[in-house]
């Protein structure tokens, strides 16, 4: 397989079943600045034949690889890119495409530029396969390697990863190399070079964003003071800090530009409805619905809040989508606080009376296993302030005090009614002891009077 110019055959063949933007990495926003440990990172990676960058959506995938074929590029090495859709699922187009992307790349094989110019039904992976294979294995084949980047496998269904990805990562000739960017490695065939040692991975946890690479991508690296606000809602996810960076330009200070991805209606929330309407597989995304008012996820907690017969099931299958589950110095998993936001809110849009209904079996998980406030949160969003009342009293009422302090005994009866406390002695006098303690003197006697 022989390198030439860009501009040779692959530049100047269009075929008329092609769609010619496919090859072309998607432009990089210019507040995108280079985060060399990934460029690093998939330079050392890509000595493997089969590079998997896998993570769910927002996580960088394709800027991190546009930005890396784009060096490739400038120091002369051959690369070619490849974005799958839907239609790439119809019988030999995507054999047909990746010969297409080679050809641009700078390839030059007969046998590739032959299964361009063919009809579209007429390409098989068969062929795609061998055609790489006999130029590899020819005198003519160079040294260097050609890398051919596929960005959005997980367009891809199962029986196309079967016919045509199987036999390409199995055969790769030794001068091409592979990198394949999905939100989940479902259907590829992974375990056999896994054991060979022909692939490397990079997952969201390295392409998370620390704090310091988020405050340089917002552009103030100055703002310490912000650093921890920031991370606590951003935790890691790349697109998160995108959504923050067009916030900022209208806000004085990052707090502010936080402040506005919370909220039912927030961007946060907009990004979410748009990206992961199909990230998760039904059952999966069910479980999380019924599990967004728990802070942990915890197997026998969801199992009491969901009632579903496949909870504890779609827990297991949610190792594909580290980074929006985040796993935290040994402390139980947990969803990112701002997908935990946005499915919360999609329960209770979708379906308030089995929203009410998570949210009573919430409280009263949290009621034994978790602290009262949280509980008592879960209550007040069906509306019910006698419930959560109830709940604060039967938890202890004054006697919190003793175990946890005053701070979330004011927590908690802050979150009542005038109406609630007024009603309930033993409430009244929480209220009261919190006035107290906070030198409101004549509050607590017109309380109790």
């Amino acid at each position: 397989m022989n390198n030439a110019p860009l501009n040779d055959l692959g530049t100047r063949f269009s075929p008329s079943w092609g769609v010619l933007t496919k090859l072309h990495p998607p432009e990089v926003p210019d507040f995108c600045a280079p985060r060399e440990r990934l460029l690093l990172a998939l330079d050392q990676a890509t000595r493997y034949p089969v590079t998997l960058v896998v993570a769910p959506p927002g996580f960088g995938k394709t800027v991190i690889l546009s930005q890396w074929l784009g060096q490739q590029r400038t120091k002369k090495h051959y690369a070619a890119w490849l974005s799958l859709d839907d239609g790439d699922n119809v019988d030999g187009v995507l054999p047909a495409y990746i010969a297409w992307a080679l050809l641009r790349a700078g390839v030059v094989s007969p046998e590739l530029e032959k299964l361009v110019r063919a009809p579209i039904g007429q390409h098989t992976d068969r062929a795609l396969v061998s055609a790489l294979t006999r130029h590899a294995q020819s005198s003519e084949a160079p040294a260097s390697h050609t890398t051919l980047v596929l960005d959005g496998t997980d367009k891809l269904t199962r029986k196309v990863v079967e016919r045509s990805l199987r036999p390409l990562m199995r055969y790769l000739p030794a001068n091409l190399r592979l990198i394949i960017s999905t939100r989940q490695r479902v259907h590829l065939p992974t375990a056999r070079l896994e054991l060979e040692g022909r692939i490397s991975s990079i997952t969201a946890q390295k392409l998370a964003m620390s704090a310091r690479e988020s405050l340089a991508t917002l552009h103030r690296p100055d703002e310490k003071v912000n650093a921890k606000a920031i991370d606590q809602v951003v935790r890691g996810w790349p697109a998160v800090v995108a959504l923050l960076r067009v916030h900022a330009a209208e806000c004085t200070n990052l707090r502010d530009a936080v402040a506005t991805l919370r909220g039912d209606q927030g961007a946060a929330y907009r990004y979410l409805a748009e990206q992961l309407s199909d990230a998760f597989p039904d059952a999966i995304r069910a479980t999380l619905r019924d599990a967004s008012l728990l802070e942990n996820l915890d197997p026998a907690g969801i199992e009491f809040v969901s009632r579903r017969p496949d909870s504890r099931q779609s827990l297991a299958d949610l190792r594909a989508f580290d980074g929006l589950v985040l796993h935290e110095n040994n402390k139980p998993a947990r969803l990112h606080p701002l997908l935990r936001q946005f499915l919360a809110r999609e329960l209770e849009l979708s379906d308030r009376e089995h929203f009410d209904t998570i949210c009573r079996r919430s409280a009263r998980w949290l009621a034994r296993n978790g602290p009262i406030v949280d509980a008592m949160r879960c209550a007040m969003r069906t509306g019910d302030a006698e419930f959560a009342a109830r709940m604060l009293e039967d938890a202890g009422g004054l006697m919190l005090w003793d175990r946890d302090g005053i701070a979330p005994l004011r927590t908690a009866v802050g979150l009542l009614p005038d109406s609630a406390v007024r009603k309930r002695p033993r409430i009244a006098l929480i209220q009261a002891t919190v006035f107290l303690k906070d030198g409101r003197v004549a509050d607590a006697r017109q309380l109790l009077a």
